[in-house]
């Protein structure tokens, strides 16, 4: 990842750099710091955002989204995935968006605990992941939405 920020600094490629800058958030968050990821990652959004790019801003903001709700920040959050949801919906990017609707889930679950609105709004984020991810013929993100359905203790 350095080597990436340093090659992004040589050939003068922002958004390259502002890449490495982001990854060593998701990184930290990876290994149970998400405390530690938020700044870097932002830190990183920023950078992206910067250079005009809007590539993989879906997958960012879900990153972001997911970490801010393991800090216990729901209302932020919320707001990332949601974002997150209407980039889809208005650029067109789809690539990752049923694993938004599936990280959707797990916020509301996060954010509610075991309340029966929060498990009806988990459900249905994890149907709507399974649907598209099968509708795209994704089938690791199909298994993924199934079993976080199934452990909410709906069929999968």
């Amino acid at each position: 990842i350095q080597e990436l920020v340093r090659l992004g600094d040589e050939k003068g490629t922002l958004y390259w750099k502002a890449y490495g800058q982001l990854l060593p958030g998701w990184l930290i968050a990876l290994e149970g710091k998400a405390a530690d990821a938020v700044g870097t990652i932002e830190a990183g959004i920023a950078a992206m955002r910067s250079t005009g790019a809007t590539g993989y801003a879906l997958w960012y903001l879900t990153i972001l989204a997911k970490v801010r709700a393991e800090v216990g920040e729901a209302d932020e959050a919320r707001r990332c995935i949601e974002n997150a949801i209407v980039v889809a919906e208005t650029t067109g990017e789809r690539w990752c968006e049923a694993d938004i609707h599936r990280t959707a889930g797990e916020i509301a679950l996060m954010a509610g605990g075991t309340t029966a609105g929060a498990a009806a709004v988990a459900t249905a984020h994890f149907e709507r992941a399974r649907s598209i991810a099968h509708r795209q013929q994704a089938r690791s993100l199909e298994h993924r939405a199934a079993a976080s359905l199934a452990r909410l203790g709906g069929k999968a």
